[in-house]
């Protein structure tokens, strides 16, 4: 089975309440009053280098560890775009 292939991916949230959809502002302020930018970047890159270096990881082929290296770059991205707006607000 491919490691991509565990998740029924779809188009919706899953995990917000009917309350955070409607206001999702609410769901960043408080990740970020839990998990800083700074700490929140260092989780991440241990994840990946666990994924990435780890012999037994299903991430075995170059696609593979390629497409968890480009996932972490976006989750990156994701998470700076989310700490701005979480300022904002």
């Amino acid at each position: 089975m491919q490691p991509h292939a565990i998740y029924a991916f779809t188009q919706k949230p899953l995990r917000l309440t009917d309350e955070e959809f409607l206001h999702p502002e609410a769901v960043l302020k408080n990740f970020f009053e839990l998990f800083g930018p700074g700490e929140t970047s260092y989780i991440l890159s241990s994840v990946q280098t666990e994924a990435l270096t780890n012999p037994d990881s299903p991430y075995n082929s170059v696609k593979e560890r390629m497409k968890v290296f480009s996932c972490f770059t976006e989750l990156h991205r994701v998470i700076e775009a989310a700490f701005v707006i979480s300022q904002k607000i």
